[in-house]
């Protein structure tokens, strides 16, 4: 049985261009980040296709997404059976 990766979305704002847009990063990349303090490397989805360092706030509201994935998964297991 294949496990596809789950992939935490969220919005971001290009800092050249001031344009939200969605992108996507494995769950585990995300975790890893959050957990122990290391840089996580955030892309826009605009024209400039830029990269950057997520700031101190980027990294508060992707711990308020990763919190409200991780607990929708969770209930998801519960009425699916899954322990």
């Amino acid at each position: 049985m294949r496990t596809e990766t789950p992939f935490l979305r969220f919005p971001t704002v290009c800092p050249r261009c001031s344009k939200e847009s969605l992108i996507a990063l494995p769950l585990s990349v995300v975790t890893g980040a959050l957990t122990t303090g290391s840089k996580l490397r955030l892309r826009s989805g605009c024209c400039f296709e830029v990269v950057w360092y997520a700031s101190e706030v980027e990294r508060e509201q992707l711990r308020e997404y990763w919190l409200s994935f991780t607990m929708d998964e969770e209930q998801g297991s519960r009425a699916e059976g899954v322990t």
